[in-house]
């Protein structure tokens, strides 16, 4: 199974101007399953008489990890498992202070199952209008992402040679939040080109755009079984995968094999 988007879910936005916690909720994209790489895309900030902050991102969610993270902005990742429950945050605001954030999820399936299936994190900082963001190199076949934030109130231009995920501004629709992702699938070794620079449809003098790119790497074995395999290789879903473990039915009963021997050019080898 090749690396595909699984599905971009809903985007959740809140707004609170008091002390008492309201949830911002976002939900995974219909379809998802079990070893998916789920991408939350977080964006936290404040208004304040005539100021808008954004400082503060987001903490990580139990069992989730930060990829990425930008004054308010936050990326975080998962691999998702069977009966995994989006993750939802307490927004707080009250005071002379208007609390806003937003949040959505990005999914892939066939990724690598590395502990770490991504490649190098590149960030940079623009100016109020638009950002230029530098060309980006595979190391291995997979999915080629940025994310481009800040700027004010408008919609992102799509990266050549990309498919925009999702473009959000707001709330409100005035407010520092427009955040956009775009995505290239590639092979290993290939690059995606340079935008330079990369625009915001709508700014305003004194904020700041920020981008960040980097890779989910796919699953090596794919769907075609490795030629010499170290391991005892077995296709899940479509996926070859090292089994953890092999059943075989003596008599009637089902046992754990204790070992699998194969015989390789004459040889025979231990496998599992």
């Amino acid at each position: 199974m090749a690396i595909a988007l699984r599905g971009t879910g809903a985007v959740a936005a809140v707004t609170n101007t008091t002390t008492t916690p309201v949830t911002l909720a976002p939900a995974f994209p219909a379809g998802w399953q079990a070893d998916d790489i789920a991408l939350l895309v977080t964006a936290n900030y404040t208004y304040s008489s005539t100021r808008y902050s954004i400082t503060n991102a987001l903490p990580a969610p139990s069992g989730w990890t930060l990829l990425f993270s930008q004054g308010g902005w936050a990326i975080f990742w998962r691999r998702l498992v069977d009966g995994d429950a989006a993750p939802t945050f307490a927004i707080t605001g009250g005071g002379s202070q208007t609390a806003y954030a937003k949040a959505l999820f990005v999914v892939y399936s066939g990724a690598s199952t590395a502990d770490n299936p991504f490649g190098t994190v590149v960030n940079g900082t623009g100016g109020s209008t638009a950002v230029n963001v530098p060309a980006y190199t595979m190391s291995e076949a997979g999915v080629a992402l940025t994310v481009l934030m800040g700027g004010y109130s408008g919609a992102w231009t799509t990266m050549s040679g990309c498919t925009e995920l999702f473009d959000t501004q707001g709330p409100p629709i005035t407010g520092p939040s427009s955040t956009a992702m775009d995505a290239a699938i590639l092979a290993g070794g290939a690059t995606r080109a340079a935008s330079t620079p990369q625009t915001d449809a709508t700014a305003k003098t004194g904020y700041v755009t920020y981008y960040v790119s980097f890779s989910l790497l796919a699953d090596p074995n794919g769907s075609t079984a490795p030629t010499t395999p170290k391991n005892l290789i077995v296709n899940s879903a479509g996926t070859w995968k090292p089994a953890q473990s092999l059943f075989v039915n003596q008599s009637g009963t089902w046992k754990q094999a204790q070992s699998v021997w194969v015989n390789s050019a004459g040889t025979w080898k231990q496998v599992l």
